[in-house]
């Protein structure tokens, strides 16, 4: 199986070429590559006129590098009330990135849901907004990932109402095409959710999952951690992945796990995140 890493930090501390070289010199395969900015919103070279001159460029790179993307994910600050146009930078964001992923090479693009407000249900708010979105999916060839998401609780910030338990996630991905639409297992997701990542993949009929975002927390922040550093059960995770039968890309999204780490430390970080990526795969092949 190969093994992926989440490329945000990498590019803003240096710039693309660069951070693609740190990751193919640590041994990785692949890129998830995200197409946001650090508060999670359409970049403004996402919003250029000459995007897809950009991921035309981007490609290039990945090739020299001899990196794949297999999942990228797109801006994700769009609110419940935001007009859904793109007249709206984040929703703007939001389609000109299923359009790059699909230049550079992914299979599918992370698309956060809009959480409704309190009492509306989930499903039936976001159903329309996904289908809205397949279309562009279509055209892009790829596949949207929906991810299991949470909240804060507005009073009491350590207590996460679930927004995306698997019930949830699996009625909303029964209302959609199956082949414009797929799940984005997040592990640090499930655990403060009060799921452990084994039980939410037991829960999923095999195959519905067909991208992961694997990182370790403590279960009350999302932490966003190499695994093995807190403490999240990885051999229950790894037994249960491979009882799903998942045939995606091992990826991680690991991004404070180089927290305030020197950029001198990025690249013996980065190899033993690969070479952790490649012990994990390992139990599943």
């Amino acid at each position: 199986m190969k093994i992926s890493i989440e490329n945000f930090i990498f590019r803003e501390t240096f710039d693309e070429e660069i951070s693609f070289k740190l990751l193919a010199d640590a041994g990785f395969d692949a890129v998830d590559y995200s197409l946001f900015n650090a508060k999670g919103k359409s970049p403004q070279w996402l919003l250029a006129d000459d995007y897809l001159t950009q991921a035309a460029n981007t490609k290039k790179l990945l090739d020299k590098y001899g990196l794949e993307c297999y999942q990228t994910h797109v801006p994700f600050r769009l609110t419940w009330d935001a007009p859904r146009d793109e007249s709206n930078p984040d929703y703007l964001g939001i389609i000109r990135g299923l359009e790059y992923s699909g230049i550079i090479g992914s299979s599918c693009a992370v698309v956060h849901a809009p959480i409704p407000p309190d009492g509306v249900d989930v499903v039936e708010f976001n159903v329309p907004f996904y289908e809205q979105l397949a279309p562009v999916a279509r055209r892009a060839g790829i596949k949207i990932a929906i991810e299991n998401l949470f909240k804060h609780h507005q009073y009491l910030p350590q207590l996460m109402p679930h927004i995306y338990q698997p019930k949830q996630l699996l009625a909303l991905l029964d209302r959609l095409d199956p082949e414009c639409f797929t799940i984005c297992l997040d592990t640090g997701h499930t655990a403060i959710c009060g799921i452990e990542p084994d039980e939410f993949l037991d829960l999923m009929p095999a195959g519905s999952v067909g991208a992961v975002h694997i990182h370790d927390n403590n279960r009350l922040k999302d932490m966003h951690l190499l695994p093995y550093t807190c403490n999240l059960d990885w051999d229950k995770f790894l037994a249960a992945l491979k009882r799903h039968g998942f045939k995606g890309v091992f990826n991680m999204e690991i991004i404070h796990f180089f927290g305030h780490m020197p950029k001198e430390l990025y690249p013996a970080a980065l190899r033993l995140a690969a070479e952790t990526g490649r012990y994990m795969a390992a139990k599943l092949d």
